[in-house]
Formats: C-alpha cells, sequence, structure tokens
C-alpha cells in the first residue's frame, strides 16, 4: 500500500514538472514561415503567427525534414489516397529512423488523415521510412494517407517525435483532380 502511494506521488510530480516546462517553454522555434504549396511541392513563403513553423522544410532537433511533394493514388482497396514524399536527413550522432524520429500529420478540412496502404504501386516505397539512417545521410522517404475528398488541400505538418520543443515544419498541397 505504501509503495502504491509513493509511485503516485511520483507520477503527480513527474506529470506538474512536464507541465511547468511546456508552460514556460518560448522556444524562438527557428524560421518563421508557413507555406502554402501547388500540390507539385513547391511553396511560398508568409507571415505565420507561430514562430514554430517552419516552411517545407526545417530543423527538428538533430533531423533536417523537407515535406517535398504529394501525389493521388489508391489505395489497396481502391479508395482514394495521397503519398507525401518527405526528405529525411539524420544529424545526430546515432543511426535514427524517420518513423521512430517525427511526428507527421497530415489533414484535410481540419481532420487528421489515417493511413493507408499502397500496393501494386512501384514507386512506392512503404518501407523507407522504417530504415535506419547514419548521421549525416539523407533518406527519401514516403508515407500515405486516406483521403476523406480529392478537392480539398491538404495540410502536412511535421514536428520531433519526442521533444518539448513546439516546432513544425509545414506544407500544403492543392489537389483537386
Amino acid at each position: 500500500m505504501m509503495k502504491k502511494l509513493i509511485l503516485t506521488a511520483m507520477a503527480a510530480l513527474l506529470v506538474f514538472s512536464l507541465t511547468a516546462c511546456s508552460v514556460s517553454d518560448t522556444g524562438d522555434g527557428g524560421s518563421s514561415g508557413a507555406s502554402q504549396g501547388d500540390g507539385g511541392g513547391s511553396s511560398s513563403q508568409s507571415e505565420s503567427a507561430d514562430p514554430g513553423k517552419q516552411e517545407a522544410k526545417g530543423t527538428l532537433g538533430n533531423y533536417t525534414v523537407e515535406i517535398k511533394s504529394a501525389q493521388l493514388a489508391k489505395d489497396y482497396e481502391g479508395n482514394d489516397a495521397l503519398i507525401v514524399n518527405y526528405s529525411f536527413t539524420n544529424n545526430g550522432e546515432d543511426p535514427q529512423s524517420f518513423l521512430l524520429a517525427v511526428n507527421d500529420r497530415v489533414y484535410q478540412d481540419g481532420v487528421e488523415l489515417s493511413s493507408a496502404i499502397i500496393t501494386g504501386n512501384d514507386a512506392y516505397d512503404a518501407e523507407a521510412s522504417m530504415k535506419s539512417v547514419q548521421k549525416g545521410a539523407t533518406l527519401e522517404v514516403q508515407k500515405a494517407y486516406k483521403l476523406s475528398n480529392t478537392t480539398s488541400p491538404v495540410s502536412v505538418e511535421c514536428s520531433e517525435l519526442i521533444s518539448l520543443d513546439k516546432d513544425t515544419v509545414v506544407n500544403t498541397f492543392a489537389i483537386g483532380k
């Protein structure tokens, strides 16, 4: 019983500590640009109220991430999907994969999209995001997402998977047919 009480108290202390850290964190977050892509991976810079946002390419902790382009595809059930192409550079000392380093979120009409499974597409490499990358090396990564429609733009946001920083790299793609 005493052991349970001590563990509960320690857990509460940890939660309060993390909350205090995140509230007081005002990091400069790098560049202050947001992006609006045209679906081909190009972007134009515009001022953003969020200083942690970086335009289409930026540094997230020990990694450099670029949200390069996106293209329409079909998932294994024949439903509309979007393949997003990223460039991932590991600047850290230890090998790391995109999957374990970057939190990527894709939104359409303000709602996060689910991952899609794509088969039979020779241009799509589903395993690239799981490959370890050594210090200084860069890997092109693709991830697929289920679309809710093929007319609304899609916003892609990347942040470091485990970090107290609020830095993000963003890009928006117009995908209308």
